[in-house]
């Protein structure tokens, strides 16, 4: 069982609310809300868990709730019999006890962009198109809560498209991000706009935030990766300690609209966002954006196939470091692929490839051989099936990086 699955049947079980069980742990309802539907998952050593558990084991006291929580236990769990004595113990362990046939929070995400390919946004352009207008927009406007949120941002994008002229967009917030991953069909108008603001050329310079809880991380990055996949972000983090109580949004396009708006904690629900179109506002804005980006450092580099030359370049930078490696990849790779075999590949490839990719290759044998003077370098190969290599679809370096 998952957790939001063990929650959920914990709270069925005691006919406890998420506003309930939320006033006895110390937390707020709708975060209780996003672990029961599975929306957030607990970090590692959650503090509120044994606050969970000492609240479940008080409540669990009837024949039948125990008899149906051991049975839950017994079918989900490595937990031992002689331990289901101390209910309270037993339901912190089982919380925290992590499912083995769900993977993990960077193999979830490695999977997903592994395996990633570009999809039609959904909804429509077409369908977009009708709530693109904004309608007039004064020198500032107010929203208020998660829904004025949700309007604000919406109204932002829009305008932005409505300039025909190309910008770099600035985003950051650390806030709360459950009014864009709370509600699929607003996250679908949501990309759906950011796809056309990207396709008439904008860019998107976005601050993460890594101090958040990991997975609500990675489930944010994860909802950008089809967006990331067009080329046109650049993702930065600031690694400077805060103290994560009092909370920000920046969203400026510079020659257009700016959003900002602060809360404190988890609290977004009555939140003042701000729509600004003067143009001293954003001006301001976008200082202080560019006072916070100058503390800040690349996250990633998102390559595709219209930027190969920089991978390149980025792959030659990074093989010219000098330490112990370690290599792991999906296919085999071609620090030891035979001259034959890797002029073959050539040909496969297009005439203006060819140089620089044969180029590339010799150099890197070349540092790859100097490099085993001082450094152990460690290769973990993915074995193919005999089937595959007979059936000539085994995947090696080159096969595929320009196709």
């Amino acid at each position: 069982m998952t957790f939001d699955e063990k929650l959920d049947l914990l709270m069925n079980l005691t006919r406890t609310s998420n506003s309930l069980l939320a006033r006895n742990i110390s937390l707020d309802a709708s975060f209780i809300s996003r672990l029961r539907r599975g929306v957030r998952t607990p970090v590692e050593n959650a503090g509120y868990i044994p606050a969970m558990a000492r609240y479940f084991a008080r409540l669990c006291n009837s024949d039948y709730q125990k008899a149906a929580l051991i049975e839950a236990i017994k079918k989900s769990s490595q937990i031992k019999p002689h331990e289901l004595e101390n209910m309270e113990k037993v339901l912190s362990k089982w919380l925290l006890e992590k499912n083995p046939d769900q993977p993990g929070s960077i193999d979830a995400f490695l999977k997903e962009v592994g395996h990633f390919q570009f999809k039609r946004p959904s909804p429509t352009g077409e369908e977009a198109s009708a709530f693109m207008d904004p309608g007039p927009i004064k020198d500032v406007e107010i929203f208020y809560g998660v829904e004025g949120k949700r309007t604000a941002a919406l109204h932002f994008l829009s305008l932005v498209l409505q300039n025909k002229t190309p910008q770099t967009l600035l985003l950051y917030s650390n806030e709360d991000l459950s009014w864009l991953s709370d509600e699929p069909e607003y996250f679908s108008r949501w990309a759906a706009l950011m796809f056309q603001v990207l396709k008439n050329r904008n860019r998107i310079k976005i601050i993460h935030t890594i101090n958040r809880n990991f997975d609500e991380m990675l489930t944010g990055i994860r909802g950008w990766v089809p967006i990331y996949m067009t080329g046109s972000i650049e993702p930065y983090y600031c690694s400077k300690t805060r103290d994560n109580i009092f909370r920000r949004t920046l969203f400026i396009a510079p020659q257009t609209a700016a959003v900002t708006s602060s809360s404190v904690r988890d609290g977004i629900q009555n939140t003042a966002n701000l729509l600004f179109t003067r143009q001293e506002a954003i001006q301001a804005l976008q200082k202080e954006y560019m006072d916070y980006l100058a503390l800040c450092r690349p996250l990633m580099r998102i390559f595709n196939p219209f930027n190969q030359e920089s991978y390149l370049e980025t792959l030659v930078e990074f093989e010219f470091e000098k330490g112990d490696t370690i290599l792991k990849t999906n296919s085999l790779s071609n620090i030891t692929m035979p001259d034959q075999l890797t002029l073959r590949l050539m040909k496969r490839l297009p005439n203006k490839n060819n140089e620089a990719l044969l180029a590339y290759q010799q150099e890197k044998t070349s540092r790859f051989l100097a490099l085993l003077g001082n450094h152990s370098f460690t290769e973990i190969l993915t074995l193919q099936k005999p089937d595959t290599i007979l059936q000539g679809r085994a995947v090696v370096d080159f096969s595929d990086i320009f196709s």
